[in-house]
């Protein structure tokens, strides 16, 4: 920016009457010309963006505790993968808004990682909670297995979109189709 742009502004005193405290007071004209610079985003990229980003804050969150009987521990394990779930969807939408070109691929780069991040961590935090039963090993080794093809449909979409590549990203929705029906399946078998 010139020197000329970033002058003072004269005769702006702060939006008081004489300025603060009776003193003048001018401001930098680099924050009234800030809408000059800024470059036009195309319409409807903030909500998209807003959506996605409350679906991935709110859908991902995962509850900690002991697991003292099988049946706690399969609820535990129900809403992980109830978690993991909701991050492959939340994934999908934002394969959804790279194909209609509504998220730049820097932005869907971070989002997908974030997701990817939401279920590693569902799975970690399941992971540390001690099996009860024999019954509930099984039902630990089920649930993880899912959950490591969700983890790596989810990273393969996050190298796509980090390597700018969004048209590759539809390239990886049928795994991710695939381990949500694997995760849904496992929630209905929980019962």
């Amino acid at each position: 920016m010139s020197q000329g742009r970033r002058s003072r502004l004269p005769g702006w005193h702060g939006g008081w009457p004489g300025g603060r405290n009776g003193k003048e007071r001018d401001i930098d004209a680099t924050i009234l010309l800030r809408s000059e610079v800024a470059p036009a985003r195309p319409r409807g990229v903030g909500r998209a963006a807003v959506a996605i980003a409350l679906l991935v804050t709110c859908g991902c969150i995962q509850p900690v505790g002991p697991a003292r009987t099988s049946e706690s521990y399969r609820a535990k394990a129900t809403t992980t993968a109830e978690a993991g779930i909701s991050a492959a969807e939340s994934a999908s939408l934002v394969i959804d808004g790279a194909d209609e070109e509504r998220l730049l691929p820097p932005y869907t780069a971070v989002l997908l990682s974030e997701l990817e991040d939401d279920a590693g961590g569902a799975a970690s935090t399941f992971s540390g909670i001690q099996p009860p039963s024999a019954e509930a090993d099984r039902v630990r080794a089920d649930l993880l297995d899912r959950m490591a093809d969700l983890q790596d449909a989810l990273a393969e979409l996050r190298i796509d979109a980090r390597r700018g590549d969004l048209e590759a990203l539809a390239d990886v929705r049928p795994a991710l189709r695939d381990a949500v029906d694997q995760l849904e399946a496992f929630v209905e078998e929980q019962g």
